[in-house]
């Protein structure tokens, strides 16, 4: 069992719960992945009508550390700038976003997910209080899409309330 927003839930792993809900599994970037649940014209009318989910774990998500100073200087040298907390820039075919001033997430194609590490690794290594891991495993990436998207973020906790 695991918490999730003060709940107790079973744990289950999205690929089984989006095989067990009819989606076709493919393999991408060494992960399971749903590619459709049905037909084209039947997912676009969900889309338009409620919501529909697009899940692409397969994206590589990998991870800075560090002090405050040595995460912007790794920043710098790989994306030419450094940033502010909750920004995003994209670089070297790869989205950087500083966390917090001593954790930053890089989201990259899974295809690319070994090179941006090695990247990534080789520029932390020339600064000495940052690291960088793989958390691919750990993450999932989910798309939602349509008119009801907020609400079900919401109906989750996961989306701010509006002002």
């Amino acid at each position: 069992m695991s918490t999730a927003l003060g709940r107790s839930v079973p744990r289950v792993e999205l690929d089984d719960l989006l095989a067990d809900a009819g989606g076709a599994m493919v393999m991408r970037a060494g992960r399971r992945v749903a590619t459709r649940f049905s037909s084209v014209a039947a997912e676009l009318a969900v889309c338009r009508r409620s919501v529909g989910l697009a899940e692409q774990s397969d994206i590589g998500t990998l991870e800075l550390r560090g002090p405050d100073g040595d995460v912007q200087t790794v920043l710098r040298r790989l994306t030419g700038s450094g940033l502010s907390p909750g920004f995003a820039v994209r670089a070297s075919g790869a989205w950087w976003c500083l966390v917090t001033p001593q954790r930053a997430l890089v989201l990259c194609p899974g295809e690319a997910r070994d090179a941006t590490l090695r990247s990534l690794l080789d520029a932390a290594g020339h600064v000495p209080g940052a690291s960088a891991v793989d958390l691919s495993g750990d993450y999932a990436a989910l798309l939602l899409i349509g008119p009801r998207a907020e609400h079900v973020l919401r109906g989750a906790a996961l989306a701010p309330d509006a002002p």
